[in-house]
């Protein structure tokens, strides 16, 4: 679109220049056009340089007979018994033997990280270090279980009143007593649910 209303103007008048019509027709006086008249543009902001980009490493070319070399090396050694086929067995041993790596780098790099006096031994403090800090539990669903009046704190009575409604719930023969053909009878709902 045209935003610049000399240029809109300009062009209009060059159609009109063209279509045969004399400039006195129109409604409207329009100045005598120029021949050759510069066009102001606004200035653009310069392009902001856009944050580089990190490059790719730099991978060297490979024929396709190294490629095939290198893939038949892989084979071989995952091909354990050495007779040109990896069966699923020896396919097992091998990926089960490159998690057991892991696993072990992670350990050592674990253990670094919790050895903070570098001597090879972990204390008890250090070994402590590996506990993190779990959070704050939520005990919404339990104050909701037992406390009846909602003030936010339970009381003996409140906790008795959840716990031996569950005690009823279990007690099918209603005689006051628990049997285990009653306990396993019924999944008892976990406290604080």
């Amino acid at each position: 679109m045209l935003r610049n209303p000399f240029v809109r103007s300009f062009i209009a008048v060059l159609l009109l220049a063209g279509s045969g019509q004399a400039f006195a027709q129109t409604a409207r006086p329009r100045p005598a056009p120029a021949v050759k008249v510069p066009v102001q543009v606004p200035a653009q902001p310069a392009p902001q340089p856009r944050p580089p980009v990190a490059a790719a490493p730099q991978v060297p070319d490979m024929p396709r007979a190294s490629f095939i070399a290198q893939m038949d090396a892989e084979h071989r050694k995952r091909d354990t018994d050495g007779d040109g086929k990896i069966t699923r067995a020896e396919l097992e041993r091998w990926e089960r033997g490159l998690l057991i790596a892991q696993a072990q780098a992670g350990n050592r790099a674990l253990f670094a990280r919790l050895d903070a006096d570098r001597n090879g031994v972990l204390t008890p403090g250090e070994f402590a270090a590996l506990v993190q800090d779990p959070g704050n539990p939520d005990v919404g669903p339990m104050m909701t279980r037992f406390d009846g009046n909602r003030d936010q704190v339970i009381t003996m009575i409140e906790y008795r009143a959840a716990t031996l409604a569950n005690f009823d719930r279990l007690d099918t023969d209603k005689d006051g007593v628990l049997t285990g053909a009653e306990i396993n009878a019924v999944p008892p709902r976990p406290v604080g649910r």
